[in-house]
């Protein structure tokens, strides 16, 4: 059973997304300048990413505006209504503009 999307942690939902990437945790340790053990540590949840190493990964990993904290789901979830909003006014440049943007949801492999 997949843990609830909600209460993983931002390790977890960068441990899914390097998997769901095929990315391994040598070729991520080494991206980041860190032993194999730090990773597996880090993915353990013994340890977390600083906030400049998970930009770091999700660099590497090909991976922008993922929203990976609750503070950033909410903000995610705003621009999805003010999307949804702007449709139903047929604001469609602003639409189109807001649409690539919102669209790297789709590509991650856990839930908001």
């Amino acid at each position: 059973m997949q843990e609830n999307p909600i209460k993983q942690s931002r390790e977890d939902k960068l441990r899914a997304i390097r998997e769901a990437r095929g990315i391994s945790q040598k070729a991520l340790a080494e991206a980041l300048d860190f032993g194999l053990s730090s990773i597996k540590r880090t993915e353990g949840n013994e340890r977390q990413y600083t906030d400049k190493e998970v930009q770091t990964a999700l660099d590497f990993m090909g991976v922008k505006g993922i929203p990976l904290t609750a503070n950033e789901a909410s903000t995610f979830k705003g621009k999805l209504y003010a999307w949804r909003e702007r449709i139903s006014n047929e604001l469609t440049e602003e639409t189109r503009n807001l649409q690539k943007e919102l669209s790297v949801i789709t590509s991650v492999p856990f839930e908001q």
